[in-house]
């Protein structure tokens, strides 16, 4: 009689916990996963609203009954507990860095006569080009691990030259040309330049590093660039005032209606803050996928035709179509850029 009471309290203590998570069903991680990069990207569903209590850096998107999570991971183990009023959800989530010699190397380019200050809609005080540039890459870096999971390879991505925190390092590069000698080049032959002077650099090394050349002295489209082949993949900082330079900033700089000058953006669907900033962090992402020798080829939601304008959607639920590599995942399986 005492052993069929102590069975009916576990099967309702178990009914309880049901219950209780029931309201957030996380649908593409399992428990006990291992990641090779920091910042994940969570999905699934609930009914109710949710925020992150264990981890400081994270983001929060719902939509109807779906959520999107991003959380910045530290080395080793980490317990992701996710609250709703009904209850809390807990995952445990592990994260390994590697250090392989095939990295992506991000380079911030400045003028002979320059200075790090990049074209903005109003006079600010700090100019935070180099959050800014660390904040997309590990936004590029989730994005494929997800979409290649999701196309069946597993979390595969590529990797960037690292600081001591795990973040990407960005290099602060002045080249030997005036500000106006550089803004009256062609993209081709501003191109050319970057190359010549990645080549003087120490750290240069085109078998192992793909580089990421952004330079600052883009003003009123003059000096954007937007190439990739080979070992260099250039993106103008025409947006880069548009592009998130923390988590908790994410939502002000993907969710904004706010219109921009006209000078500020390339294309009439560009107008708001949010779309010229998504647009380009995916267009950088498309640009690197030059570099991964990809092709423009697949549906209009493809990474490498156009995309990468719903780049943002895939983390910010905002009605978009999410965006993709597409049948183009399997060159990227087999590239020695991502693993």
């Amino acid at each position: 009689m005492k052993i069929k009471i102590e069975i009916s309290i576990l099967l309702l203590l178990l009914i309880c916990a049901t219950e209780l998570y029931a309201d957030i069903n996380i649908t593409n991680f399992k428990d006990g996963e291992t990641v090779n990069y920091s910042l994940i990207l969570l999905k699934g569903k609930t009914d109710k609203k949710i925020k992150v209590v264990s981890h400081k850096n994270s983001f929060v998107s719902i939509k109807r009954e779906d959520f999107r999570v991003l959380v910045e991971l530290v080395p080793g183990s980490n317990e992701i507990l996710l609250k709703s009023r009904s209850g809390i959800a807990s995952l445990n989530v592990r994260y390994e860095p590697v250090n392989k010699k095939k990295k992506l190397v991000a380079c911030y380019f400045i003028a002979k006569d320059g200075d790090t200050e990049y074209q903005t809609i109003k006079n600010i005080k700090e100019f935070l080009w180099r959050e800014k540039i660390q904040m997309s890459l590990k936004l590029m870096q989730s994005f494929l691990a997800e979409d290649m999971y999701s196309g069946g390879f597993g979390r595969k991505t590529f990797h960037f030259l690292a600081d001591a925190n795990n973040d990407p390092e960005v290099k602060l590069i002045k080249m030997d040309l005036s500000t106006e000698a550089l803004q009256s080049m062609k993209q081709m032959d501003l191109y050319d330049a970057f190359k010549q002077c990645l080549k003087r650099q120490v750290m240069f090394d085109r078998k192992n590093h793909i580089y990421i050349a952004i330079p600052s002295f883009t003003r009123d489209k003059k000096a954007h660039i937007a190439l990739g082949g080979s070992y260099l993949a250039a993106y103008s900082s025409i947006a880069l005032q548009c592009w998130p330079d923390s988590m908790k900033n994410i939502k002000k700089y993907f969710k904004s209606n706010r219109k921009l000058p006209r000078y500020m953006y390339q294309y009439n669907h560009r107008k708001t803050l949010s779309t010229q900033g998504g647009g380009t962090i995916g267009g950088m992402l498309h640009e690197v996928g030059h570099c991964f020798k990809l092709k423009h080829v697949g549906s209009k939601l493809s990474i490498m035709r156009r995309g990468f304008e719903n780049f943002y959607s895939s983390f910010f639920l905002n009605g978009m179509n999410e965006a993709s590599f597409e049948e183009q995942r399997n060159i990227l399986a087999k590239s020695e850029w991502v693993y």
